[in-house]
């Protein structure tokens, strides 16, 4: 079967979509705000999971939360947490595709699901999620230590402008991935396909 590749535009609505999303989404104080929020809170909540292998994670406040502040003289708002953040490096994700596996292991010897097989059984599907979670959590880290690049939420230390700000790399990582399950024990295999950019084109982003 011979694959015949085709080239398709983007609708006008969709142009429409695309034309908000980069102009208007973080001039909207409301919406960027709550972003702020929502990355602070997964930053507690990739403490909370790194602290489950290696509680000193914690140091010496476990309490995890999130800070806004304001200064009406300074007209400012200040979103803090203390949890790990969203940065990555090449280290730490070393070390979870090392840890994920044990957590697994772990888990599959000491689940216990209570409950008959003949009606709906909650306590599987509680179970059911957190073995999904474990090969996603291995999958996203895989993922990430292979693009060596810091693009949108995805934001690598090495990878940073002289400003602390993303810094792409178009020329090797331009591309939509899909990974390949090919069995448990096996490495998923990568696939490519590649991005042409023809209405929006990429730019540097900045928060300043």
């Amino acid at each position: 079967m011979t694959a015949t590749k085709q080239t398709l535009g983007f609708q006008a609505e969709v142009k429409q979509l695309l034309d908000l999303m980069v102009h208007s989404l973080y001039s909207n104080k409301e919406i960027f705000l709550r972003e702020l929020v929502s990355n602070a809170s997964d930053a507690c909540d990739k403490l909370r999971f790194e602290a489950i292998s290696n509680p000193t994670h914690y140091e010496s406040d476990p309490d995890l939360k999130v800070r806004v502040a304001f200064d009406k003289d300074a007209r400012t708002i200040t979103v803090s947490d203390n949890g790990v953040g969203m940065s990555r490096d090449e280290e730490g994700l070393t070390r979870a595709l090392g840890e994920i596996p044990k957590l697994r292991e772990e888990f599959w010897h000491a689940v216990s699901v209570p409950g008959a097989h003949s009606n709906l059984n909650q306590s599987l599907e509680y179970a059911g999620r957190v073995a999904d979670y474990l090969e996603f959590a291995e999958l996203l880290s895989l993922d990430a230590l292979h693009r060596r690049e810091s693009c949108g939420g995805h934001f690598r230390e090495e990878s940073q402008t002289a400003d602390n700000e993303a810094l792409r790399d178009d020329a090797k990582f331009s591309f939509v991935a899909a990974w390949e399950f090919k069995g448990v024990g096996h490495q998923p295999e990568l696939h490519e396909e590649p991005l042409r950019f023809e209405e929006v084109h990429p730019t540097q982003r900045s928060y300043k």
